[in-house]
């Protein structure tokens, strides 16, 4: 199927790979790894953070044009490196880079954090643990944002000198303030590279599914060109939050073929009776393979379902056609439980291979998927309706558009009961609270340098349009002649101040000891009176300690309610699962 999309011009966004990204409210950001502009920079490191207005609608199937691309402040030359992920806090205000590529190690203790709301970045202190090796890379993590926990997992990857980081690590985030690493390793702890992790609310407290990528607890003998073996894909593990306990679930149906770095995103039937796994595109290194299938598992009831025609061409990268794209490395949001964004990555074309060099309309730098349609959208809408659940998915599971799943537990049941009570508990729906954004700014560099001009908070939102043409010429006359007559005033009180104040002197005696500069240290400093200061020390010393709330967020956090998310019981009537298809 051919696509018609828009020619490129100068300053366009062509390519991006080993980034990361994360949905934030309306926005959509990503910073790191290496960039290719039209006109510009070529498979080159940018140091911005850049990011798409989710409020607006623009093209999504040709390259990101400058209309459409903003960026924010620079990030310091050790951080903008490649790969690692961004962590949010409970209020998603901030983002903090976890591990990723570097040239030395970061601050132990602490995280390269961007304040969403007041457009600076920082070095965020972390409890717990020197946790945040720079090098961690091919980890997975998701994140619990859907309840207002603040919580985040990290689990499995490669960590300094790609030797594996064994185990997931907990970033608390409840409170922004006081940041807080917890271990939650075990002996049970399955090892993961290059796979899957999302968050559903299932459980008292949420449940995370975990899938395909790479085995690193076994040293693996099928791919000659990486040392561990691939996962099975109907090998689900599921761990419960509240108890900290990983089991095992087999999947059944269209069981999807090895794979590692695809990228995922997750919607809940609007009862919450089912949640749709979207995974998307990957990889299987050995047997040089790329892939643009789109596969859904549904849970609770560890279903894989291949979506064989969602509008797009493709497949396993034999079956390619001269316009089709397989793309790899990706990441992957979703918005508003209905459109599954899916940005940058590596892609694979008979003509190019994995040339990300190129700029080229016909590869789309962001794509997105329609998830109640199924269907590939030629322009992002931020106003449709809510989610209900396709037939593709409901013919399988049962129930309707509304949800209503019949198939509640895997063919033949859960192998465990604790699964049983577990997937019957929902954790309630949580919207996060607006967040204070600074104005949108499109990107306006020259096409030689995309990034030769960061943003600033201050003077975008001091600048105002100006036309000079519009202004009278008895405006501006009497402008000056009010202000000549302003500063007469002025100078005549100024005059008539200080022959006061001399003459005061004479009659009160000798004048009072001048304060010393170390009399001045002394005294106690007035709050924020040295604000700017200190925003600029931090970024020539970041600081490791643990920061005041409001030296960084600019307020005080909000009271938190630290008691567990409300937990809703579906029914208990078992129903009988449909047969497969």
């Amino acid at each position: 199927m051919s696509r018609a999309t828009p020619a490129a011009v100068n300053g366009d966004l062509c390519t991006i790979q080993s980034h990361r990204a994360a949905l934030v409210g309306s926005r959509y950001y990503f910073q790191g790894g290496v960039y290719t502009f039209q006109g510009g920079d070529t498979n080159a490191a940018e140091k911005q953070i850049y990011w798409l207005d989710l409020n607006t609608s623009f093209p999504v199937q040709g390259l990101i044009s400058t209309n459409t691309l903003h960026s924010a402040q620079a990030v310091g030359d050790n951080e903008y490196k490649g790969s690692g992920v961004f962590l949010t806090d409970v209020n998603q205000t901030a983002l903090s880079i976890f591990g990723g590529q570097g040239t030395g190690p970061n601050t132990m203790g602490s995280m390269p954090t961007y304040n969403i709301s007041t457009n600076t970045w920082s070095a965020q202190s972390v409890s717990g643990g020197d946790l945040n090796f720079v090098r961690r890379d091919g980890m997975t993590h998701t994140s619990s944002d859907q309840t207002g926990q603040g919580l985040s997992y990290v689990l499995g990857g490669l960590n300094d000198f790609h030797a594996v980081a064994k185990g997931m690590v907990k970033l608390d985030a409840s409170d922004p303030s006081h940041l807080r690493w917890t271990n939650q390793s075990g002996t049970d702890v399955p090892g993961f590279n290059q796979a899957g992790l999302e968050y559903i609310r299932a459980g008292k407290a949420g449940v995370l599914i975990a899938w395909g990528g790479y085995n690193t607890v076994n040293w693996g003998l099928d791919d000659s060109k990486w040392p561990w073996n691939y996962r099975p894909m109907d090998n689900i593990a599921v761990y419960d939050i509240d108890t900290s306990t990983w089991y095992n679930v087999t999947a059944t149906g269209d069981i999807p073929s090895t794979r590692a770095q695809f990228c995922s995103a997750v919607s809940a039937a609007p009862d919450d009776s089912s949640f749709q796994i979207h995974m998307y595109g990957g990889m299987h290194l050995g047997g040089n393979v790329t892939y643009q299938d789109l596969y859904i598992l549904t849970v609770p009831s560890f279903r894989w379902i291949k979506k064989v025609n969602a509008g797009d061409q493709g497949g396993a990268k034999g079956a390619q056609t001269a316009t089709a794209v397989n793309y790899y490395g990706m990441q992957c949001a979703m918005y508003k439980n209905r459109q599954m964004m899916i940005l940058g990555g590596l892609f694979d074309d008979p003509v190019t291979k994995w040339n990300n060099k190129v700029c080229n309309a016909s590869y789309p730098v962001v794509k997105v998927l329609d998830v109640t349609t199924l269907q590939w959208v030629s322009q992002f809408n931020p106003s449709l309706d809510p989610y209900v659940v396709p037939h593709t998915v409901y013919d399988v599971i049962g129930g309707d558009t509304h949800g209503g799943a019949t198939a509640t537990t895997p063919q033949g049941g859960f192998n465990d009961s604790s699964l049983t009570d577990i997937f019957t508990k929902r954790v309630a729906r949580y919207t996060a609270p607006a967040v204070a954004l600074p104005p949108p700014s499109s990107i306006s560099n020259s096409p030689n340098s995309p990034n030769s001009s960061s943003i600033s908070l201050s003077s975008a939102a001091s600048a105002s349009p100006s036309n000079p043409s519009s202004t009278p010429t008895g405006a501006i006359a009497g402008g000056v002649v009010g202000g000549v007559v302003v500063i007469a005033a002025v100078a005549g009180f100024v005059f008539w101040f200080l022959r006061s104040r001399r003459n005061r002197r004479r009659l009160s005696g000798p004048p009072v000891k001048k304060s010393t500069t170390e009399d001045m240290d002394k005294k106690e400093t007035p709050p924020h009176s040295n604000s700017v200061i200190q925003e600029m020390e931090a970024e020539a010393h970041p600081v490791t300690q643990e920061m005041p709330a409001d030296s960084f967020y600019g307020s005080s956090p909000r009271e938190l309610d630290t008691g567990v998310a409300p937990v809703a019981e579906l029914p208990s009537q078992q129903v009988q699962s449909p047969a497969p298809k």
